[in-house]
């Protein structure tokens, strides 16, 4: 435990002059390309929609590209003022306040089809106790699983990326994730098997995506009521959907 306590301590010491600048934000995120990315151009389209709403508000983002535990991590610990793209979710909500949404996405599962001939049919997620299936860590799903009663048949990668090379292997079955993220993912690793690959139909999650904002970051309840002030008149004036039309 000390050891722990004196590496937060160092790093609090470390990131401080960023921390408590009035005129930059520490916020941490991952790889989750089209939406997230430190190697896209302006960091992926939910990234420009965070600066653009910062950049009315005339502070600098100071942006980390981190693993996504990690990401949790820092927020929870006010070392960054937020992460994102995130889902609301019961468990997150006991730690975290969010922001209002900065975007959508729908989730279903990818599968190579050589592996699985047709569409899988499921009603409740238990009906999967047939597939192995290919997970990435600090992921909103984690929950939802362990309820479910299917933590056994589930195969932890720290990235997706990792959990489509094991799913191209065929060391998984299925794996889930954003269904944009999954198809820039499968173009960018195998981008001469993109027909190998399908989806299931029923999609496991559809939902808005937010900042996942620090209970702790100073002045974190401010920034987060000037955010969605700006994130509301940068949506009204058409700032926000041209945006999202140069990724689509």
């Amino acid at each position: 435990m000390k050891a722990k306590s004196s590496y937060f301590i160092v790093l609090l010491f470390l990131l401080s002059s960023t921390v408590f600048s009035a005129e930059q934000v520490v916020i941490v995120t991952g790889e989750w390309a089209p939406y997230t990315s430190k190697n896209i151009q302006g960091h992926g389209f939910t990234a420009e929609i965070v600066s653009a709403v910062f950049d009315e508000i005339d502070i600098k983002i100071k942006y980390n590209f981190l693993p996504w535990k990690r990401c949790e991590l820092y927020v929870l610990e006010g070392i960054a003022f937020a992460s994102f793209p995130y889902h609301k979710t019961e468990e997150r909500e006991k730690q975290f306040d969010f922001s209002d949404s900065i975007g959508e996405s729908t989730w279903k599962f990818f599968y190579l089809k050589q592996k699985i001939q047709k569409d899988v049919i499921w009603k409740k997620l238990s009906d999967l106790k047939g597939y192995r299936i290919g997970c990435s860590l600090g992921n909103w799903y984690d929950k939802v699983f362990e309820d479910a009663g299917i933590v056994r048949i589930l195969d932890y990668a720290p990235s997706d990326e990792l959990s489509f090379r094991k799913l191209k292997a065929g060391r998984v079955d299925i794996v889930p994730t954003d269904e944009l993220v999954g198809w820039s993912l499968i173009k960018r690793l195998f981008p001469q098997n993109v027909k190998d690959f399908g989806t299931v139909n029923k999609p496991l999650k559809s939902g808005k995506l937010h900042l996942m904002i620090s209970r702790k970051y100073p002045d974190a309840s401010e920034l987060k009521k000037k955010f969605n002030a700006v994130l509301k008149r940068i949506r009204q004036n058409g700032q926000m959907d041209k945006i999202l039309n140069k990724y689509m």
